[in-house]
């Protein structure tokens, strides 16, 4: 029988879960595009192109699935049109430093601290802000 090995350190994908939820708290549950209903994390920079962001919350938005990734404008369809929606909301100063920040953990343990007190963070700020519970979704 084959001994299971226990990892010293979270994988990106174990930690994933966290990140989203972070970033669904910070943006209240909201498309950062077109204001509706967040359903899912999305990656400014891609996690494959720049994974030392990956888990980097400034690296993240709440995005709906229309706007992620099923409409012909998305984020993943037309990466030209984001670009200049992000510019002209967001800034391209933001888009530019983004690219060479480095993030305040430097491994995956220091990762999940770093995302488990961001979360409690914002779930502190959102407890004296009123959400409709409409747009909670037990994750």
């Amino acid at each position: 029988m084959m001994k299971k090995i226990k990892r010293k350190y979270p994988t990106y994908q174990t930690l994933y879960p966290l990140f989203s939820k972070a970033i669904m708290l910070r943006d209240k549950y909201r498309c950062r595009i077109c204001g509706g209903i967040g359903t899912e994390a999305a990656h400014i920079f891609g996690k494959q192109s720049h994974p030392d962001i990956a888990l980097y919350l400034p690296n993240g938005l709440w995005l709906c699935a229309k706007c992620h990734t099923l409409d012909s404008n998305s984020v993943h369809e037309n990466p030209d049109r984001f670009k200049a929606w992000f510019f002209k909301h967001i800034g391209p100063e933001y888009w530019y430093d983004l690219r060479f920040e480095i993030p305040p953990y430097k491994n995956t343990l220091e990762a999940r601290k770093y995302l488990k007190d961001a979360i409690a963070e914002y779930e502190k700020e959102n407890a004296k802000t009123y959400i409709p519970s409409y747009l909670i979704r037990d994750r």
